[in-house]
């Protein structure tokens, strides 16, 4: 029976494709080895959500994606989780889930409660894609971060505190 994972996100599959994965999980290791696929649901309340337009509602799933061998990588104290194969999620369907966390964890019986028993999460019925496919595209022009969002990055880059990393301008 498949276990799934499913996450609020602000990310889409672009941000996926430069992450190598979905990241950055503040995830037991052992919860994310349990599971076979990742679902992601659209958060629209992040400072950087993508999910603005009206047609946009928040925990709507939007991605399936099938985790591979690896599961995850470490990145710091965080987790990219690493698939092989995705699919888009037809729109509007819902997940629900308790508490504050970003990420819930489910048996197949408990998502088919959740979302319905006609849900093609359950069925697993999609038109699947490789991930190996997708292409880094450079969108170094397109590239608009905040200094708190650099100084993040840089943060798990390096893995160092934040706190250490100090950003300067000389114009």
């Amino acid at each position: 029976m498949p276990h799934y994972m499913v996450c609020l996100t602000t990310d889409n599959l672009d941000d996926f494709v430069g992450q190598r994965g979905c990241g950055y999980w503040r995830a037991s290791a052992n919860s994310i080895e349990r599971c076979d696929y990742l679902i992601c649901t659209k958060n629209k309340n992040g400072a950087r959500t993508r999910w603005d337009t009206p047609d946009d509602k928040h925990r709507d799933a939007f991605l399936i994606l099938e985790l591979n061998h690896e599961k995850y990588i470490e990145s710091g104290d965080r987790k990219i989780i690493t698939f092989d194969r995705y699919a888009h999620v037809e729109p509007g369907t819902n997940i629900q889930w308790g508490g504050q966390s970003p990420i819930g964890y489910y048996t197949q019986d408990q998502l088919a409660y959740e979302v319905g028993t006609d849900s093609k999460l359950i069925s697993l019925d999609f038109e699947w894609k490789k991930f190996s496919d997708l292409s880094v595209v450079d969108k170094s022009e397109e590239l608009k971060l905040s200094i708190k969002d650099a100084k993040r990055a840089l943060a798990r880059f390096y893995d160092i505190d934040v706190a250490c990393i100090k950003v300067t301008f000389n114009v």
